[in-house]
Protein backbone atom coordinates (compact mmCIF):
# COMPACT_ATOMS: atom_id res chain seq x y z
CA UNK A 1 0.00 0.00 0.00
CA UNK A 2 1.25 2.94 -0.50
CA UNK A 3 2.01 6.31 1.64
CA UNK A 4 -1.22 8.10 -0.47
CA UNK A 5 -3.67 4.87 0.27
CA UNK A 6 -2.59 4.47 3.97
CA UNK A 7 -3.04 8.10 4.06
CA UNK A 8 -6.53 8.29 2.78
CA UNK A 9 -7.15 4.81 5.32
CA UNK A 10 -6.39 7.27 8.70
CA UNK A 11 -8.36 9.56 7.48
CA UNK A 12 -11.19 7.40 7.09
CA UNK A 13 -10.67 5.56 10.20
CA UNK A 14 -10.44 8.52 11.72
CA UNK A 15 -13.56 9.80 11.00
CA UNK A 16 -15.65 7.14 11.26
CA UNK A 17 -14.23 6.80 15.13
CA UNK A 18 -15.41 10.56 16.04
CA UNK A 19 -18.70 9.83 14.01
CA UNK A 20 -19.15 7.08 16.32
CA UNK A 21 -17.56 9.41 19.42
CA UNK A 22 -19.98 11.63 18.78
CA UNK A 23 -23.19 9.28 18.29
CA UNK A 24 -22.20 8.16 21.96
CA UNK A 25 -22.93 11.55 23.38
CA UNK A 26 -26.69 11.51 21.91
CA UNK A 27 -29.04 12.01 25.07
CA UNK A 28 -31.20 9.95 23.70
CA UNK A 29 -28.75 7.14 23.47
CA UNK A 30 -27.23 7.61 26.46
CA UNK A 31 -30.72 7.50 28.35
CA UNK A 32 -31.33 3.48 27.98
CA UNK A 33 -33.96 3.19 30.35
CA UNK A 34 -35.65 6.09 27.99
CA UNK A 35 -37.12 7.94 32.04
CA UNK A 36 -35.96 11.71 30.17
CA UNK A 37 -33.00 12.07 32.32
CA UNK A 38 -29.35 10.33 32.11
CA UNK A 39 -28.42 8.59 35.73
CA UNK A 40 -24.96 8.25 36.52
CA UNK A 41 -25.12 4.50 35.77
CA UNK A 42 -25.76 5.83 32.05
CA UNK A 43 -23.45 8.81 31.99
CA UNK A 44 -21.15 5.94 32.72
CA UNK A 45 -21.29 4.87 29.42
CA UNK A 46 -18.85 8.04 28.20
CA UNK A 47 -15.78 8.56 30.36
CA UNK A 48 -15.96 12.34 29.23
CA UNK A 49 -19.85 12.59 30.61
CA UNK A 50 -19.14 11.14 33.78
CA UNK A 51 -16.00 13.07 34.50
CA UNK A 52 -17.89 16.42 34.13
CA UNK A 53 -21.35 14.73 35.89
CA UNK A 54 -21.19 16.92 38.86
CA UNK A 55 -20.73 19.90 37.30
CA UNK A 56 -23.62 19.54 34.67
CA UNK A 57 -25.58 18.40 37.40
CA UNK A 58 -26.57 22.18 38.05
CA UNK A 59 -29.38 21.01 40.77
CA UNK A 60 -27.18 18.57 42.21
CA UNK A 61 -30.60 15.80 41.68
CA UNK A 62 -28.38 12.83 40.87
CA UNK A 63 -29.30 13.32 37.29
CA UNK A 64 -29.01 15.47 33.74
CA UNK A 65 -31.97 16.70 32.36
CA UNK A 66 -31.79 17.52 28.57
CA UNK A 67 -31.54 20.89 29.52
CA UNK A 68 -28.44 20.13 31.48
CA UNK A 69 -27.14 17.43 29.47
CA UNK A 70 -26.80 20.24 26.38
CA UNK A 71 -24.78 22.93 28.50
CA UNK A 72 -21.76 20.93 27.83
Amino acid sequence: MNILNKAIVLIALTSSSAAFAFEALDFDTLDVDDNGVISQVEAAEDAELLNRFAERDTDQNGELSKEEFSKA
